[in-house]
């Protein structure tokens, strides 16, 4: 007990020291602030966030009712950049001397007549924000944040890179940083810190595990052909990483995930800085929100996301060895490499990637806590359990197959020897209740209210989509079964069908933890938030995975037979590069009939608009303009120079399929780009005619 208290001690004592260390990491950078109560000045200083709530005024201002002016220089690394504030009534902006309409945040403000934010050109300019505080009692709230082309999701704080306490013509451009690079060292810093005092405390266990996997040749080749297979799901993942393009909620993902990893260095938590996905928890964003500090766009993102896949594959390799043996762990974990749709998702800024990893080490704890039978392995489960659910909540349905595991794993035992649901089921998910709660601050107030208005908004937003070819608002019971069925290579599918009907048949142990496995992850089909392909029910290809790795086993000549599976289901993936989103299997078709005949969504995510824009940002002469008949629209960035014009005689129309809009009229456009995933068309340009 004492190691686990140590480690809690020196997280705190990390925190605080980083809470401390923030503020100073740009003693250059900022805007200067001047707060006054009537004539009288009260206080002036560099500050490189606007940042006031209570708690955060400075002291010289608390029972005063002031007035503050930041002034300075702010610079937009591209055009299109908006401002944004969180404020009460009584904030004003200027830029340039004239004052300016911006965002203003949270959402729910649903403030009548607010007028739409302003695009703003990049460089540098004279920014002014001025605001008073409402009453000396309650001196309000104001925040400056700012939302950039290309992520109209979330607003983002404003890197102090970007902020100059001096007048435009006195900033040199070289110290403009458009991230948050400092701090993300700082926070590198404290975990590597962290992990190190963890590393040392628990030597001895570390090396003992290292040495069990090494203590023999046949565990010293299983850990060899492991490492291959997931140096080789890595090349995949890695390779085009960003060659589909930003796609749906990247840019959420990114934007919360940054302002949160920021509330945790500068020791933040106010409710008002964790709500900015209120039906999303934690972890997901956490994950992505420590590389976004480091750049200004998606690619480090993406290849987070890529490395939890690799993990993701490493557990699949490691259960179907520990359920069965290793053959069935290395074929497995090489099909699930190769899962378009999970290939797709692991190169993206997606939940799916978090949640995969986070759901499979709660699923190996489980596992490993009803074969060991001990309090602290239960309540390690627990915490497994809980950053699973804080990932995403829909894997609540853990709850529902840890129940069926643990009868599983009590059948197989002498009536006298079985364990009261006590520890498994009551213990393991207190834990992992509270640990949910824990790592979400917006929910340490209001728990109840607010997980059901989390579940709430999944139950509102629903939207059509084609699904046989008709639109739908609410999903039937099947759909997620119909979509693990036509975007499953149809050979693996086979494999996976003859592995469910195998295993239901034995009534081993391992197959029914397998079964159980693959049927609950549908369970979420139960509950509002299932929409936009076989996402949600995620977790599932982890259990078919194995499931088709026992079915080729099972034959004569098993191992030839997986390589062949392997073969076919890297060839599916390869015929659809880089839109494995759009992957369809031969039941239906393939891509390019079911995009002919519109029977389920294509290109819904935004696939291929970025190599359309790409297309126009080189060939369109100074100054020509779009017309962007395609969604989603925030994704797209193109050259600064160009401008949009949704209306006919644009010089140039970005269309796909999704846009709400009725499609332009071809007559007077020629077709001069398109981008295709094998016959499926993601996006096309279209250029006026002379």
């Amino acid at each position: 007990m004492r190691r686990p208290l140590l480690l809690l001690l020196a997280l705190a004592a990390i925190a605080l020291a980083c809470r401390a260390a923030l503020p100073r990491l740009w003693p250059s950078n900022g805007l200067f602030a001047t707060y006054t109560e009537g004539t009288s000045v009260l206080l002036r200083r560099t500050e490189p966030f606007i940042d006031g709530d209570r708690g955060r005024w400075p002291k010289a201002v608390l029972g005063k009712r002031f007035s503050v002016a930041w002034e300075g220089t702010i610079v937009f690394p591209r055009a299109r950049v908006q401002l944004a504030v969180e404020a009460q009534p009584g904030v004003r902006l200027f830029l340039d001397g004239r004052p300016i309409a911006v965002a203003n945040f949270p959402y729910d403000h649903n403030r009548p007549g607010w007028p739409p934010p302003e695009n703003l050109p990049p460089g540098k300019h004279a920014l002014r924000v001025a605001f008073d505080a409402p009453s000396a009692e309650a001196p309000g709230r104001v925040r400056l944040l700012w939302v950039s082309a290309g992520r109209r999701g979330l607003p983002e704080y404003v890197p102090p890179g970007m902020l100059f306490p001096a007048p435009p013509g006195e900033v040199d451009a070289a110290r403009m940083v458009a991230h948050f690079g400092r701090a993300g060292a700082l926070a590198l810093g404290a975990l590597a810190l962290w992990s190190a005092l963890a590393i040392f405390l628990y030597r001895r266990e570390l090396r003992a595990f290292a040495a069990h996997l090494w203590e023999t040749p046949g565990r010293r080749r299983a850990l060899g052909l492991a490492a291959l297979i997931c140096i080789g799901a890595c090349i995949l993942r890695l390779h085009d990483l960003s060659g589909a393009g930003t796609t749906w909620d990247e840019d959420v993902h990114r934007s919360a995930g940054l302002d949160y990893v920021l509330n945790l260095l500068a020791f933040d938590f106010r409710e008002s800085s964790w709500r900015w996905i209120p039906e999303h928890p934690t972890v997901t964003m956490l994950f992505y929100g420590l590389p976004a500090l480091f750049e200004d766009g998606f690619p480090i993102e993406r290849a987070a996301a890529a490395l939890a896949g690799v993990a993701t594959t490493g557990f699949v390799i490691a259960l179907g060895r520990r359920l069965f043996d290793l053959a069935t762990g290395l074929l497995a974990g090489a099909l699930f490499a190769v899962f378009p749709i999970v290939l797709a998702l692991h190169k993206n800024v997606s939940h799916e990637a978090v949640v995969g990893l986070t759901w499979m080490a709660a699923l190996c704890a489980y596992l490993r806590a009803l074969d060991r039978r001990t309090t602290r392995a239960f309540v390690g489960a627990g915490l497994c359990a809980g950053l699973a659910v804080a990932s995403r909540a829909t894997s609540g349905i853990l709850v529902p197959i840890s129940i069926a595991l643990y009868a599983l794993s009590e059948l197989r035992r002498p009536r006298g020897e079985r364990l009261s649901p006590v520890q498994p089921l009551v213990l393991v998910w207190a834990v992992a209740f509270a640990s949910f709660v824990l790592v979400w601050p917006y929910l340490w107030t209001g728990t109840l209210a607010k997980i059901r208005h989390m579940f709430g908004v999944h139950g509102t937003v629903q939207l059509s989509e084609l699904y046989f070819g008709h639109f739908l608002q609410r999903p039937p019971w099947h759909y997620l079964f119909v979509y693990f069925g036509i975007t499953t290579p149809a050979l693996v599918l086979f494999a996976v069908l003859v592995g469910i009907g195998r295993a239901a048949r034995s009534r081993r142990y391992p197959d029914g933890v397998v079964v159980a496995w693959f049927l609950g992850a549908f369970l979420v089909a139960l509950g509002p938030a299932i929409k936009d392909g076989i996402r949600y029910a995620f977790p599932a290809f982890g259990a078919a995975a194995i499931l088709a790795a026992r079915a080729c086993l099972w034959v004569p000549r098993g191992p030839l037979v997986g390589a062949l599976l392997w073969i076919y289901a890297l060839a599916s993936v390869l015929r659809v590069h880089p839109y494995y989103l759009d992957y369809f299997n031969e039941l239906v078709g393939g891509p390019g009939r079911v995009h002919a005949k519109k029977q389920f969504e294509t290109s819904w995510w935004g696939e291929g608009l970025a190599a359309s824009t790409a297309y126009i940002d080189r060939h369109a002469p100074p100054g020509a303009s779009i017309w962007l008949d395609a969604e989603p629209k925030h994704v797209m960035v193109w050259r600064d120079d160009l401008v949009r014009k949704d209306a006919p005689g644009a010089d140039f129309v970005v269309h796909n399929d999704t846009a709400y809009t009725p499609p332009f009229a071809t007559p007077g456009y020629e077709k001069v780009f398109e981008a295709q995933a094998a016959g499926a068309v993601m996006s096309q340009v279209w250029r006026r005619k002379p």
